[in-house]
């Protein structure tokens, strides 16, 4: 059995009428703690949206998505400093069904402390639509190193990592992932010193370990403590594969180079390592 439920309205307790749109972060938390009592367990398969909520603010340049236009093959992110423009194009052939249940585009050019506005336009072979409306302005307050897994170019070295693509209903529709074994690795360089290390993996068996060491040379690797929330709430009838996050916090003011060491069978989703922000 598999539980789905969707949030986005704001619906009154007592008349049950809905107002208008809600996704802020605490109602969404309010939301979800209610379905779980109502529903009587503590996992929900999945949870999605109703409609996106204009009100709710783009936080960060890493995490922009936006709701798809029907006929669209892809989409033109733009940017500017200026809530008029002038407009730059920083994202083309951004395709949405590429990242399901995740941000759709993260810029990686902006400069940290800066402010944006953005916009995005929808593409298919008739030409582009209007521009949508304007967001912002969003601080740039890091950069952020995302990597979904569709190559291994963003990567600066590994070991015994390979591409997957197989069983994607197993992996909740995660189209690309990497697999490896025990003392498979992933090494990420970063050109300002990091922040954060967060890594979703799946494990098709036993839940293994995943160790992180920082460096910043590249050369001598001195090991990171990781915390590890599990997201498992069965197989369901699909064998789904157990989710896992992973997250590191280097503690070295110059921490440049992450190594990612597997414990066992693994496949990773998804890399984010922050850099560049405050500490």
């Amino acid at each position: 059995m598999i539980i789905a439920t969707k949030f986005g309205f704001e619906v009154d307790p007592i008349t049950k009428q809905r107002h208008g749109l809600n996704s802020r972060p605490e109602y969404i938390k309010h939301v979800t703690e209610g379905c779980l009592r109502r529903l009587k367990t503590d996992t929900i398969d999945l949870l999605y949206q109703h409609r996106v909520d204009p009100k709710v603010p783009i936080e960060d340049v890493a995490a922009i998505s936006w709701q798809g236009s029907a006929g669209a093959a892809s989409y033109t992110v733009q940017r500017a400093s200026q809530k008029d423009g002038p407009w730059t194009v920083v994202g083309r052939g951004v395709c949405d069904a590429e990242t399901p249940y995740r941000p759709l585009f993260n810029d990686t050019t902006v400069e940290v402390g800066g402010q944006y506005f953005y916009r995005v336009m929808a593409e298919n072979d008739g030409g582009s639509s209007r521009a949508s409306n304007t967001e912002g302005p969003v601080t740039a307050h890091r950069l952020t190193l995302v990597d979904e897994m569709r190559d291994l170019t963003l990567m600066h070295e590994h070991t015994g990592i390979a591409l997957e693509t197989g069983d994607t209903r197993k992996a909740k529709e995660d189209m690309d992932r990497v697999r490896g074994t025990r003392q498979a690795s992933l090494v990420y360089k970063t050109p300002l010193p990091m922040q954060t290390c967060r890594v979703y993996a799946f494990f098709p068996e036993e839940v293994t370990p995943i160790r992180f060491y920082q460096s910043s040379d590249g050369r001598a690797y001195q090991e990171v403590r990781a915390q590890r929330r599990d997201y498992f709430g069965g197989e369901g009838a699909y064998g789904y594969f157990k989710p896992v996050l992973f997250e590191a916090k280097p503690d070295s003011v110059d921490s440049r180079f992450i190594k990612i060491e597997l414990g066992g069978q693994t496949q990773i989703s998804r890399v984010e390592i922050t850099h560049g922000g405050a500490r």
